[in-house]
């Protein structure tokens, strides 16, 4: 069982003064008894009972606040922990609030949003009306593909959260709408695509700031097809029609099933 010892002597604690007195000042723990391996240990000995938060006040000086929880591993059962207090919110300073008060967890209220349009090059061949690109010469006929810039729209959703992203960013990464989502209502299903979530914590897993990446395709991500190619020439052949063996259309019956989910389970 993990046991926390309050301000050991030999933690070596630091503080800065100014002229308005103590601007940054540490308390250095020690929490033995630890079971864990690896960093694990670490996870252990901030779970620690008593062990102050981030945002709780010192317990001698007034207008400190915790901002900072440091552990490190003296030995294989012994974590010492370096907790770093600074002033009070000042004019320009940032303000300091216990977590377990703060509004701002997952709370869409509170999200950094960018949406935006780049252009990127993509190969088609087909044509505005969807018929394959064909081109003759002395009677014969050829099918061919070009190059143009496709529009490609994206949101980039920020927001502090209370849990790692880890297991939602398995789950959503790369698959698209299932539903109609409530963040883009007028956009429908398959239109949508997570292209990433990702995660960081600046306090050692306590809150973490996760960013959700999305693309949009206005004619839907399930709109796929395989058009046969002579293997000799490299070519398609002329004339091919889609419904014919050679034309699979694969929006048909999209074959990634799994590869499709709910977005509105992310509460954006």
């Amino acid at each position: 069982m993990s046991v926390l010892h309050f301000d050991i002597k030999d933690g070596r604690p630091r503080g800065e003064q100014d002229e308005k007195g103590w601007r940054v000042i540490e308390r250095v723990h020690r929490v033995t008894g630890i079971e864990s391996t690896g960093y694990q240990k670490l996870s252990e000995a901030l779970l620690v009972e008593d062990l102050e938060s981030i945002g709780d006040e010192h317990p001698q000086i007034g207008d400190m606040f915790a901002i900072r929880r440091s552990p490190a591993a003296i030995d294989d059962s012994t974590v010492d922990i370096t907790v770093t207090y600074e002033r009070k919110a000042e004019a320009g300073y940032r303000k300091i609030i216990k977590i377990s008060a703060r509004e701002d967890l997952d709370n869409p209220a509170y999200a950094d949003i960018e949406v935006g349009t780049v252009a990127r090059q993509a190969q088609t061949n087909r044509e505005f009306d969807g018929k394959l690109i064909t081109v003759e010469y002395d009677g014969k006929t050829q099918s061919g593909t070009v190059t143009t810039d496709v529009g490609i729209t994206t949101i980039v959703y920020k927001r502090t959260e209370s849990e790692m992203p880890l297991d939602k960013s398995a789950a959503y990464a790369g698959r698209i709408n299932s539903q109609v989502w409530a963040l883009r209502p007028l956009d429908g299903k398959y239109t949508w695509k997570c292209g990433a979530i990702t995660g960081r914590s600046p306090d050692g897993g306590q809150t973490w700031e996760v960013i959700y990446r999305f693309e949009y395709n206005p004619d839907t991500w399930d709109d796929q097809e395989v058009v046969y190619t002579d293997p000799s020439t490299g070519k398609t052949p002329d004339g091919l029609l889609n419904g014919s063996a050679a034309v699979k259309d694969l929006g048909m019956y999209y074959p990634f099933v799994n590869d499709q989910i709910d977005f509105n389970g992310l509460n954006l």
